[in-house]
């Protein structure tokens, strides 16, 4: 009896279970549940394998979607795929009912919304990264996910309004689903396409091709083998095409409400379903954004402690203390200043719709800057083209090295103690001024930093 094993290649193993590690440390409890060849388990000092066909003796010989209950902990690995992906998900929701996060290897076609659908719903995707084909005897290109758990359920393609839908006597399009270029066809303009999917549009508007391009390119990355798009994936890209602009929703912030401010020809045009989707995430998404900077304030405090207690205990075994490190450091120096050597560049890794890219002295690489999403990003919300607030969400290492350290008027950002104010620390201290007439910037520092 054959198990569909593919087991994964050692350099794959290796790169993802570094990524794994970083994010869930070496002391967790790591679960695989198709051990195979121990490939990813032999990385984790902590882990329990189970396989229905044994290879190492360590492995556990068992079925896993027969084990009841499932061990808690991180789940790792590799695990069957299945007939179009649909072991693949009967191992990931078994797992979800004890798991603490799920990393698996999935076929590339689980980014498809017909199976997502099939996923438990409050499990989220919290970090992506596609997978070329590497397995032996496969052609199967692959996609490694993290999942976590949240208190809300995600939004399930099946509950979204449906942009098209499909008829079988008098169509208005064609949609070309399956081969080397995705299309949708007006009837009208080529009435003896011989093609059998037939489709009516209620928002013909939409058909741009920029979304015929959209398809295509999602096609190529989302599909497991054959080149291929579902109704499901080109409703949800239809509806992606929002019609609250970014606009609008900076004229919201701004206080006092004023309707009148709101331009009236885009208001007639915005879908009155995500008027309903924005009223209803908003307070989820407050919530979740004020825990996350609770969260970092009080890491930045036990980092902060931390370090003082490692300097101390340096400074101990000298037979000084803090204050005694203090007095000598602010001693005037009377040796002859040397050159000022030329500083290092400043590098942050960023993670971007799951691909990792490196800056220099807060640069964008040039790969990032023409990526298509990227630029779709800052066309859509142009307050990203700022390189502190696009990296403050998606490079932690520039959080890190810039923590949210003061408050003003409602909005945390960093201040850098002993230098110049940053580009956004700046904005602020001119709004400082027009309250607080003749202030310096020493004053405003004191007076906004926690």
């Amino acid at each position: 009896m054959t198990y569909d094993q593919h087991y994964t290649p050692e350099h794959i193993s290796k790169q993802l279970s570094e990524i794994i590690i970083e994010r869930y440390g070496m002391e967790t409890k790591y679960v695989e549940p198709s051990e195979g060849n121990g490939s990813f388990s032999k990385h984790f000092p902590n882990v329990i394998g189970y396989d229905i066909d044994p290879v190492l003796d360590s492995t556990i010989k068992a079925d896993f979607l027969t084990i009841d209950p499932v061990p808690a902990g991180v789940y790792i690995g590799n695990p069957p795929f299945g007939y179009r992906g649909r072991l693949a998900i009967d191992f990931f929701n078994h797992a979800s009912k004890a798991a603490h996060a799920i990393c698996f290897i999935m076929p590339r076609s689980i980014k498809k919304p017909r199976l997502q659908d099939q996923i438990n719903p409050y499990w989220h995707v919290v970090y992506e990264r596609d997978i070329d084909s590497v397995f032996k005897h496969t052609e199967t290109r692959c996609t490694f996910q993290i999942w976590e758990p949240k208190p809300y359920k995600r939004t399930l393609n099946s509950t979204r309004s449906t942009a098209i839908v499909t008829i079988s006597d008098n169509p208005s399009h064609y949609l070309v689903r399956v081969g080397s270029k995705i299309d949708i066809v007006s009837i009208e303009n080529n009435p003896n396409i011989n093609r059998r999917y037939g489709i009516h549009i209620s928002r013909p508007e939409l058909i741009t091709p920029d979304l015929i391009k959209v398809l295509n390119q999602h096609a190529v990355l989302n599909s497991s083998n054959v080149k291929s798009i579902s109704l499901d994936d080109v409703n949800k890209f239809m509806e992606s095409i929002m019609t609250i602009k970014a606009k609008t929703v900076k004229q919201l912030l701004i206080q006092p409400y004023d309707f009148s401010a709101f331009e009236k020809e885009e208001l007639a045009m915005i879908n009155p379903e995500e008027l309903r989707v924005l009223q209803t995430t908003l307070s989820t998404f407050s919530t979740d954004v004020l825990n996350y900077q609770a969260q970092l304030r009080e890491e930045e405090k036990q980092n902060k402690s931390a370090k003082i207690k490692i300097l101390e205990d340096l400074l101990s075994t000298a037979g000084l203390s803090i204050d005694d490190f203090k007095d000598l450091v602010s001693t005037d120096s009377t040796t002859v200043p040397k050159t000022k050597a030329k500083a290092q560049a400043s590098s942050y890794r960023v993670v971007f719709q799951g691909s990792e890219y490196r800056t220099v002295n807060k640069k964008l690489p040039t790969a990032l800057l023409k990526n298509g999403a990227y630029q779709a990003l800052i066309n859509s919300s142009p307050e990203y083209q700022n390189i502190e607030v696009f990296l403050r969400e998606h490079s932690n290492d520039y959080r890190k090295a810039f923590p949210l350290n003061a408050h003003f008027n409602g909005h945390d950002f960093h201040v850098n103690a002993r230098g110049k104010l940053n580009a956004i620390a700046h904005e602020y201290f001119e709004k400082y001024l027009k309250k607080n007439p003749g202030k310096t910037e020493r004053d405003f520092k004191l007076a906004v930093m926690k």
